[in-house]
């Protein structure tokens, strides 16, 4: 089965410079860290074009690159402080440069835009949130810095740059957190500065240069907005010598003086006029350098017309009549916080005049973050604080502007997505507070994915959603804050959903309210009545005027904001914030859950949504928040999720499928620099995959993933795992993950997969683990030291037996844990001695042969074929309690005789689930019943499998007198005796063919390696039981059964 996306919704970032429009009409804008790509042109769009990854934070900026007269390329800047060049390859778009261009947020990105830009690379300026302004040259597929700025704590708002008229010099235009506009122009790669400009008086938020023909030549016009509510247009034109102004209207060209004494200059100008409030209208002159020209910059117009920030400018596009002739529209659009934006123009008289205001002026709704024009400038465009992108297009017949459907999307991450129960549209829910409707416009042939309603716009970040009772029209949300609440669709969405094709007709519409409406500081959706005009309710409300109308087309923006369903209830009993919610599919009741640090608020409360009323007592039996409730399709069961397991509230769910065991093998085990000191760790696991699926009957396209254990991994090459995938001749479609759980590492591999295969995810797993001691390398540092030596670190200690909690050996947490449980030197001795006894006996009565996969050995004078245990023939067992302490030199117990050893092995299961099994005739060895892990202090870890081990009895539903044999990883002879003391453990049941003392200790290996001896252990019908401890004070166990 094969998908195809139909549908792609999201928000644009709510930042100014976060959109912009390319030379063909498509628009790309930030959406979280994502690239966006919208084209308002296709009338067949569902949505968003594509979306692309590659930046670490939200992106902020996003600008077209200009080459010629043709802008496709795309610069983006995110929070992180990443640039990214992002190339147009066949309308797709390629990262080809990432640069980590600043260490904090990037606050601005400049590119140089003119009529033509004829250049090799692309001119960018960025500025960062560290006070630093960077210029690059970005050619190919390398960013070249240029030149690096400090602004002496200044941060720039935003950065545009032109050409000079009558010129190849690139100028460039800041605004800075000292409310001034600074003017620079480049010479000999780098940007020096000219001038600075006064008049704001608040932050200046937005820059554009535009080229303007005249009489006299061409004209340079930089158009700033600010924070004050004011546009102030600055014109840059050629200087004539011969017409000079007075010498006390002339700036000093301040090219050739340094940044101190420019602000100085400042300082003093600043002085001079602190008492005067006057308009200046004197000329700027300054010097472009590489060819002696003088500019100057004349203050031409204020723009009075917006009630708040000004958050972006915009020229009309460039309109070329030939080849080599162009005209630019003398229109400027400027957004603004006040949920407007307006479209300027120069009268006769030279006067800029209000030509047309777009958006809801005066409302109090969001307000706008930037606007655009489209490339024939017949549409504007807006983004605004909730995401979505406002659209008014020219219509030439009549003159006037019409708002246009365009893109939405939710402006923060979203929390919660559902289906409705009729499977006609599906509803999202987001920290953006809001609830949004999407669904399929149909007309004749053609279907459209759009938002269509949206039911809740709150005040709180909303988390979970619910459709009530399997009806389409019947909503429960859950947010921020203690009260579940319900709501009903209301006539005017009633109607408008049956015309776009997504409700029947059967649905009832007449009982049911007009509309709703959110009166100021309130929470709840009023109802709005049918026998009411919602004009009439309150004078002061912010209300529609489309309340039951029936819409005919998916609505614009402003339809959107006030599609609000009326709240039909509010439902109480939680102590703290709600996190998750489930309704019943046959019954009105709402499983609700909230945020809980504590069991007594970790409840989940059954209520019923119509009647307001609670349905039992709440269910325990979470610790923490319950991040997710369901019902089963019956409704009989509820399954809540915490975050480290599933469980069922009335009582515990089955694991889910069975799992089974078909094969179980493992490599002898060598001593460090011994029989197989020249084979690598995934070449050990290679020849233990094997030999487990020949054995298992498994044809090997059946397998689907593979979880390898390995905790030296330094030198051994990328992805072990994978290694031993591609090695064993498994299908390159098989994916690999190599676990470090130290000790633990084999035997999480194998719980992982076996619980991939009980999620219904995975029907075949491969599981095992591999180490080489021999092969792990010792480590420098990579620093240069100083003065004296460099020190190695063995990688055996600093990656695998050393308690980097406590700064010790992990001999030393076995020391710990031996004192604590009063084990005395004696009892680790004798348990040593017995543990080399039984491995011994084993090897001589063949109990090992079925287990062991043979390794061959290449070697200068031939193939050796290793095919036993080497650690347990070296051993002089009279000597063993004359050994001194290896930790603790006064009052230790634990030596190298009673410690395990240093060693090289694999081992390998095959993991199947039971229809699988069945599928394919195989015949299992095992079933795997059940698994654990816990944890406790760091330096506990040896006593951490008798934490691990009750668990996963439990959960098998059996008793320590139910299993028949036992395996307790031997890290030290300390761990299995305590584990016997603390649990009662018969020792005639533990380790009865020896452990990790006597055969050694291959850490990444063991976990797996200890589940492949107890399987061949155990007789038919018998089950087991295995435990290994890890360093960090944690463990895993496991329960199955020999069939």
């Amino acid at each position: 089965m094969s998908y195809r996306k139909i549908y792609t919704s999201i928000g644009c970032n709510r930042s100014s410079n976060a959109a912009d429009v390319d030379s063909q009409g498509l628009i790309a804008f930030g959406a979280g860290s994502y690239l966006s790509i919208w084209n308002p042109n296709d009338k067949l769009s569902n949505g968003v074009k594509q979306t692309y990854s590659g930046h670490k934070g939200d992106v902020r900026i996003v600008k077209y690159l200009q080459s010629g007269r043709e802008s496709k390329d795309i610069i983006s800047g995110c929070t992180s402080g990443q640039l990214i060049l992002w190339k147009n390859n066949n309308e797709e778009y390629e990262n080809v440069v990432t640069v980590d261009a600043h260490e904090k947020s990037i606050s601005a990105v400049g590119t140089l835009r003119a009529p033509i830009v004829d250049r090799t690379g692309y001119l960018v300026a960025s500025a960062g949130s560290e006070s630093s302004l960077k210029i690059w040259n970005i050619v190919d597929k390398e960013a070249n810095l240029l030149q690096s700025i400090d602004l002496n704590g200044k941060f720039v708002l935003d950065i545009t740059l032109s050409l000079l008229p009558h010129s190849k010099t690139p100028v460039m235009a800041l605004s800075l957190t000292n409310n001034r506009i600074e003017i620079w122009t480049m010479h000999n790669d780098s940007f020096v500065k000219s001038l600075s400009l006064e008049g704001h008086e608040d932050w200046v938020r937005a820059l554009t240069f535009g080229t303007f023909s005249t009489e006299h030549g061409d004209n340079l016009v930089l158009a700033s907005g600010s924070q004050d509510g004011y546009i102030r247009l600055w014109n840059i034109s050629t200087h004539s010598t011969q017409n000079r102004e007075s010498k006390e209207n002339v700036h000093i060209d301040k090219t050739t003086l340094n940044s101190a004494l420019l602000d100085d200059f400042e300082r003093k100008m600043e002085e001079a006029d602190a008492n005067s409030s006057s308009l200046s209208t004197k000329s700027h002159v300054f010097t472009d350098h590489n060819d002696n020209k003088q500019y100057k910059l004349n203050f031409e117009a204020l723009l009075l017309g917006h009630d708040s920030w000004i958050t972006g400018l915009h020229w009309h596009p460039i309109q070329w009549e030939s080849e080599n002739k162009y005209t630019q529209p003398q229109y400027l659009l400027s957004a603004s916080a006040d949920k407007s934006m307006i479209l300027w123009s120069p009268q006769s008289d030279g006067l800029w005049m209000n030509e047309r205001r777009f958006g809801e002026f005066g409302t109090g709704g969001l307000g706008f973050f930037g606007g655009l024009f489209s490339k024939d400038g017949k549409e504007v465009f807006a983004h605004g604080l909730n995401g979505s992108f406002h659209r008014w297009a020219h219509s030439p017949q009549d003159g006037l502007w019409q708002p246009k459907l365009a893109i939405t999307g939710h402006a923060s991450p979203v929390k919660d997505v559902q289906w409705d129960p009729d499977n006609q549209f599906f509803m999202s829910a987001s920290t953006d507070q809001t609830t949004r409707l999407h669904g399929a416009w149909k007309r004749n042939e053609v279907e459209t994915w759009h938002e269509l309603n949206r039911p809740q716009s709150h005040g709180y970040d909303i988390q979970a959603i619910a459709f009530i009772d399997g009806d389409s029209t019947k909503l429960a949300t859950a947010a921020d804050e203690k009260i579940v609440r319900t709501f009903d669709a209301p006539k005017g969405w009633i109607r408008s959903a049956k015309k776009l094709g997504v409700l029947s007709n059967d649905i009832d519409e007449e009982s049911r309210p007009l509309g709703a409406s959110l009166p100021p500081q309130s929470l709840s959706n009023r109802l709005v009545k049918n026998d009411e005009h919602p004009e009439e309710q309150d004078k002061d409300w912010s209300l529609s005027h489309t309340y039951g109308n029936q819409m005919e087309k998916p609505p614009v923006e402003e339809q959107l904001v006030t599609s609000l369903w009326p709240e039909s209830n509010k439902l109480f009993g939680h102590g703290y914030e709600l996190f998750s919610i489930a309704a019943a599919h046959h019954s009105s009741l709402l499983a609700t859950a909230c945020k809980s640090q504590s069991a007594k608020h970790a409840v989940v409360r059954i209520t019923d949504a119509i009647k307001g009323v609670h349905y039992g007592n709440p269910l325990e039996g979470h610790a923490l928040t319950v991040t997710r409730i369901q019902f089963s399709p019956d409704d009989q069961l509820i399954l809540s999720l915490k975050p480290s397991s599933f469980t069922t509230i009335f009582r515990r769910m089955s694991t889910g499928r069975e799992v089974y065991i078909a094969a179980a093998q493992r490599t002898p085990i060598a001593s460090i620099n011994g029989a197989l000191a020249t084979v690598t760790a995934p070449q050990l696991g290679v020849v233990a995959v094997k030999k487990a699926l020949e054995n298992s009957g498994v044809p090997a396209d059946a397998v689907e993933e593979l979880y390898f254990g390995q905790v030296l991994q330094a030198g051994c090459g990328q992805s072990p795992a994978r290694q031993v995938v591609i090695g064993s001749g498994l299908p390159d479609s098989v994916d690999a993950t190599t676990i470090n759980k130290v000790c633990a590492s084999g035997m999480k591999a194998i719980n992982l997969g076996a619980q991939s295969i009980r999620l219904g995810e995975r029907d075949v797993v491969i599981a095992g683990g591999m180490e080489s001691m021999s092969n792990a390398p010792y480590l420098l540092p990579r620093q240069k030291a100083p003065v004296g030596h460099f020190q190695t670190i063995d990688a055996i200690v600093g990656d695998g037996l050393w308690d980097v909690y406590n700064n010790v050996h992990m001999g030393n947490c076995a020391e710990s844990a031996a004192k604590k449980f009063d084990v005395t030197r004696e009892d680790q001795d004798n348990y040593a001695i017995e543990s080399y006894r039984r491995s011994a006996d084993a090897w001589k009565n063949g109990r090992f042969e079925e287990e062991i996969a043979e390794v061959v050995v290449k070697t200068r004078k031939g193939d050796v074929i290793v095919k036993e245990d080497e650690e347990y023939k070296k051993i002089l067992l009279d000597k063993v309690p004359t050994l001194r302490p290896a930790f603790q030199k006064e009052g230790g117990t634990v030596t190298p005789a009673n410690a395990s050893t240093l060693n090289d092995g694999a081992s390998a299961l095959v993991l199947i689930s039971k229809e699988k099994a069945e599928e394919l005739g195989i015949k299992p060895i095992a079933k795997l019943i059940s698994q654990a892990d816990a944890a406790m202090a760091p330096i506990d870890f040896p006593i951490a499998p008798t934490k691990a081990l009750p668990i996963a009895l439990q959960r098998a539903n059996v008793e320590v007198k139910d299993i028949a044999k036992f395996e307790i990883n031997e890290a030290f002879s300390a761990v299995a005796k305590v584990a016997e003391k603390a649990l009662n453990l018969d020792p005639s049941k533990v380790n009865v063919n020896g452990g990790a003392v006597s055969l050694g200790h291959p850490i990444g290996n063991s976990g797996s390696r200890i589940v492949v001896s107890l399987i061949h252990q155990l007789a038919a019908g018998e089950k087991g039981a295995a435990a290994i401890c890890n360093g960090g004070g944690a463990a895993t166990a496991l329960v199955l059964e020999k069939l």
